[in-house]
């Protein structure tokens, strides 16, 4: 029935842009065999106009079979700054590095620099999205396994509640709900002196298939740390 309904569609739009451009033919020819009694600027205008109505049945058949799919909506507002790699479709547009053992991850003051990092995270890709940006989303296009990076020192915290950030929290207990584990920690110091003993960030995993789509916060102002690949 949808595909009847496609067709149809189709069809429809096909015979109306049809009639609209013999109609712009025809409005054309009259021009031309008015333009003695015309002005230049006034068959330019009518052709503007005639362009005008065109363009516009035009963008509507284009866009009747390029509806959003319902997943596509929770980051429509991201996608024009999204980014592609490995498997993964990135809300954000900002470096992408390779985690190894002092690898910096951006603070709001300063940056972590991360200690030994586990052999299965070695290597791979890590989003250097930190202080300040709150959230990581991102999209699933080819199937694997991926890790999140999460602040550790104040979980749901970071400041008050303004900017209305706090619905965008998801604990410990919902992550185990939705499929993740957790997987072990990256031990990190702070570049600044200041902050000594700084917690490390508390890492967790997910087999996650194509089409799957997160979006993940636990702070105000730390982002978790994608990391994938």
């Amino acid at each position: 029935m949808s595909c009847f309904f496609n067709v149809a569609q189709f069809v429809m739009a096909a015979f109306f842009l049809l009639v609209v451009n013999l109609s712009a033919q025809d409005q054309g020819q009259k021009v031309a065999k008015r333009h003695e009694s015309l002005d230049r600027k006034a068959i330019l205008i009518e052709l503007q106009s005639i362009r005008h109505r065109l363009y516009r049945l035009e963008q509507t058949f284009e866009g009747s079979d390029d509806k959003p799919r319902p997943a596509d909506n929770a980051n429509s507002a991201h996608k024009t700054n999204a980014i592609k790699k490995d498997g993964l479709r990135i809300f954000h547009d900002v470096p992408i590095g390779t985690l190894t053992k002092g690898s910096q991850i951006p603070m709001g003051n300063g940056h972590h620099e991360i200690g030994e990092v586990p052999d299965e995270l070695e290597g791979r890709n890590y989003l250097q999205r930190g202080g300040y940006q709150g959230n990581t989303s991102f999209e699933i296009l080819e199937s694997q396994t991926v890790f999140v990076a999460f602040y550790g020192s104040d979980w749901g915290g970071g400041g008050n509640p303004s900017g209305n950030w706090l619905p965008e929290i998801v604990s410990k207990q919902q992550l185990i709900e939705q499929g993740w584990e957790e997987f072990g920690i990256l031990p990190v110091t702070h570049s600044t002196a200041d902050h000594e003993n700084e917690k490390p960030w508390i890492v967790f995993k997910r087999k996650c298939e194509v089409g799957e789509i997160f979006k993940l916060r636990n702070h105000k102002y730390q982002a978790p740390v994608l990391i994938w690949g």
